[in-house]
């Protein structure tokens, strides 16, 4: 036959046939994709709810969200994200790839935990010492649920995790694929943690290794250049190494290392090119996302995915103002809370973000709206950042500010010289605390966040 028919006939299968193109070499795929401001254009839907599980200690709180025209559409994706209580902001990047078409509209699912628990301590049994029973959760109680909510496809549910999310990523891999349980097509996993009683993935992926057969799956794992040796590139490389093998069919297995991002920053980057990959069509595939840059920036909250970049201690108090009298321009749009310093002392309210850089030299200004009673008990305001040393996360809070004037306050800060505890070179996020004082009475009433600028 002809080399040139040949050629055309090959051409022609990689066309039809994505996985054809998804099983090219990650070096091929080299394809930047930088996410730009344009990422606030635009709104998104999000409906969260409570699920006390039968055979579980703790409630989860699932966050559903989508784009408003994605609403009535059928046979959706559908993206898990683990640690939810720690992503919302991240549903934003899901919905900028359909936004910006490189990806089809999808469901975007986080599976946290509610404000109650220390989500910190509670997601190791879930993710890393017992993750089949967590795993038996999400396809018998959570799974279920979203979908008499939506109308997602059940062969393209795709599931996210990074660190110790990462670990349950990649054992749900591996066990699916070794019971041929079909729950989840894609997986997606950043800087998966593998050591102590995560190393029992290797003893699973080198039985996975050693067979010949069909497992029909697409993972995506990634980790930081910057990340720890021991903790991360080892034991990841050594996964990596297992799992490069030629014996599996319909297996799709891409791997990857970040340069210049640690721990936090390689989350988000995994997440976009992940789902680039598995669910782009054949020229938007690719890997080398670029975060947005914060270097300055304003919230105006004019969307919802500038609202869902902020959270509070008090989650279930929080919503999106639209009235134009609780805006500093007096055009809809805040961040209104439903405060009651009974239940608590103080009122924090933050964004986290990967890194904001130079941001130590950068005057924060704020504007919180303080109701005319507020006013006369003496409350005062902090602010706060977020920052890391290694792995280990910093907070670091103010000077006190007087609240005594009501109506629209706004207040300014820069934090170089004055973070005692931190590191002000690598900020992770920041915002402010609203104190009630042990002498001043308890106070219930409406709080708005609108103006934040740097």
């Amino acid at each position: 036959m002809d080399w040139k028919i040949i050629w055309a006939l090959l051409l022609l299968l990689l066309f039809l046939n994505p996985a054809a193109y998804l099983a090219s070499p990650v070096e091929e795929l080299n394809k930047p994709f930088a996410v730009g401001n344009d990422i606030y254009n635009f709104n998104i839907i999000m409906e969260s709810f409570i699920i006390k599980p039968q055979n579980t200690y703790t409630e989860f709180q699932v966050d559903l969200s989508y784009l408003p025209d994605s609403k009535n559409l059928t046979n959706l994706p559908v993206v898990y994200l683990t640690d939810g209580q720690w992503r919302r902001m991240d549903h934003k990047y899901i919905h900028y790839l359909t936004y910006k078409k490189i990806i089809p509209p999808v469901i975007a699912v986080g599976i946290g935990y509610p404000e109650k628990y220390d989500a910190g301590r509670v997601r190791i049994p879930d993710l890393l010492l017992n993750p089949d029973n967590f795993l038996k959760v999400i396809k018998q109680e959570i799974i279920p649920a979203v979908e008499r909510r939506i109308n997602g496809d059940p062969k393209k549910r795709i599931i996210f995790g990074a660190s110790l999310g990462g670990h349950f990523v990649t054992h749900v891999f591996l066990k699916n694929s070794l019971d041929k349980d079909n729950a989840f097509w894609g997986y997606i996993g950043s800087s998966p943690y593998l050591l102590g009683p995560g190393a029992k993935v290797f003893e699973t992926a080198r039985e996975l290794a050693s067979k010949k057969g069909v497992i029909k799956s697409h993972v995506y794992l990634a980790y930081g250049e910057l990340e720890d040796q021991e903790e991360y590139h080892i034991p990841n490389d050594t996964l990596f190494e297992i799992l490069d093998n030629n014996k599996l069919k319909d297996f799709y297995f891409f791997h990857h290392v970040y340069p210049n991002s640690d721990h936090f920053s390689n989350t988000r980057l995994t997440l976009i090119d992940g789902l680039r990959l598995l669910l782009g069509e054949r020229n938007n595939r690719g890997i080398g996302a670029i975060d947005l840059n914060y270097g300055t920036f304003s919230y105006d909250f004019k969307t919802t995915t500038q609202y869902y970049d902020w959270q509070t201690n008090v989650f279930a108090q929080n919503s999106y103002a639209v009235d134009p009298k609780y805006s500093i321009d007096n055009s809809p749009g805040s961040f209104k809370v439903a405060a009651d310093f009974g239940k608590y002392n103080s009122l924090n309210f933050n964004t986290s973000s990967v890194f904001f850089e130079n941001f130590a030299d950068r005057e924060l200004e704020i504007s919180v709206y303080i109701p005319e009673e507020l006013a006369q008990m003496d409350y005062t305001l902090q602010f706060l950042i977020y920052s890391t040393f290694a792995s280990e996360w910093i907070m670091d809070t103010s000077e006190k500010f007087m609240l005594k004037k009501s109506g629209w306050n706004t207040f300014k800060y820069i934090w170089r010289g004055k973070v005692a505890y931190g590191n002000a070179d690598c900020i992770r996020g920041f915002g402010v605390l609203i104190n009630r004082p042990e002498t001043a009475p308890v106070w219930k009433g409406e709080l708005y966040f609108d103006g934040i600028k740097w």
